[in-house]
């Protein structure tokens, strides 16, 4: 793994584009690796976020299955040009608490057009009742964390109909009992 700039970051999304890979990683700056975590192939460090501009280097490479912006500072727009990558199955555009926070309900909604994704990782953003319940519409998801975000009772109902769910983080929301409703119960 290595730290890179903004004209190195070109040719790897050249290179990524190129040999159609399936999997990338660009972390942003200030994050830090966790246990088990920088042990693929093709991980890269930013030395500057990518944001909503760079998100659109992005939206040529329609091959990526897997895709973590962890720490990128992206924000509505981003999330615009990212739901054009209609091959994601894995999608992490986790912010760390404390910073910018920028995905509201409005990028939620047209994230929610990614049909195919199977794991979403949406953690500390601004997204509330309305985003949750746009998201809730991904059948396929697997493991969704949206812990840290604005989600009440309404959206945390919404979410309950995912029943393919194996994995489920809301902590940190503003969910009372009554989102908790039939038997579901969900980590605050």
């Amino acid at each position: 793994m290595e730290r890179i700039s903004r004209r190195e970051l070109e040719k790897v999304l050249e290179q990524a584009r190129d040999e159609r890979w399936h999997e990338l990683t660009l972390w942003g700056p200030g994050y830090w690796l966790h246990e088990g975590e920088g042990e693929g192939e093709r991980i890269y460090w930013l030395r500057d976020s990518l944001g909503d501009e760079g998100a659109r280097a992005l939206a040529s490479l329609s091959s990526l299955t897997s895709l973590d912006l962890t720490n990128n500072y992206i924000g509505d727009e981003g999330a615009r040009v990212l739901a054009k990558l209609s091959s994601l199955t894995s999608l992490h555009l986790r912010r760390f608490p404390g910073l910018t926070n920028k995905i509201g309900d409005e990028g939620a909604r047209v994230l929610a057009k990614l049909s195919s994704l199977t794991s979403l990782h949406l953690t500390s953003h601004k997204i509330g009742d309305e985003g949750a319940g746009a998201l809730a519409s991904l059948s396929s998801l697997t493991s969704l964390h949206l812990s840290f975000n604005n989600v009440g009772d309404e959206g945390a109902g919404a979410l309950a109909s995912l029943s393919s769910l194996t994995s489920l983080s809301l902590t940190g929301n503003q969910i009372g009992e009554t989102g908790v409703g039939d038997g579901v119960s969900f980590s605050t």
